[in-house]
């Protein structure tokens, strides 16, 4: 099968060998044979653009189903944050159409609040605003 720019450049030509077969055909000068062969040719040359185009039309069709398709394996974070949970393993199949799949927890740490119990005897230490250190149960520290 031929290119598309090869069979458009092809059914140019073909008409005007069609032509010039049917001004000799007139005169004598050419058989019927070679007639029909450059009537025939031409169909063919049009028949290959038809065909071509077709098929240009069902490739872009398989391409934009790919590119979709590519588009529903991205997931996109909502906000900027840290992971602080991964509930989902790599390679585990998660529907789309369920709601609201959990595949983690994506937390923004940059302003956190802390419900903490402090004796008495501390309280008066606090003031708004100040630095201090959260211990998480696996014992790691993080500055705040």
């Amino acid at each position: 099968m031929p290119s598309s720019n090869q069979a458009r450049a092809e059914s140019k030509l073909a008409p005007g060998d069609s032509g010039r077969q049917q001004q000799l055909a007139q005169r004598q000068l050419v058989s019927r044979q070679d007639l029909d062969t450059a009537a025939t040719d031409l169909a063919v040359k049009q028949a290959q653009i038809g065909t071509i185009e077709a098929q240009i039309k069902r490739n872009q069709a398989t391409l934009d189903t790919a590119k979709t398709n590519l588009d529903y394996t991205r997931i996109l974070a909502p906000m900027a944050g840290e992971v602080t949970q991964i509930t989902t393993l790599q390679g585990q199949t998660v529907i789309a159409a369920q709601q609201a799949p959990n595949i983690l927890t994506l937390a923004d740490l940059s302003t956190m609040l802390v419900k903490a119990q402090v004796s008495e005897a501390d309280v008066i230490h606090l003031r708004p605003g100040a630095k201090g250190v959260v211990y998480r149960a696996g014992g790691s520290a993080d500055s705040l």
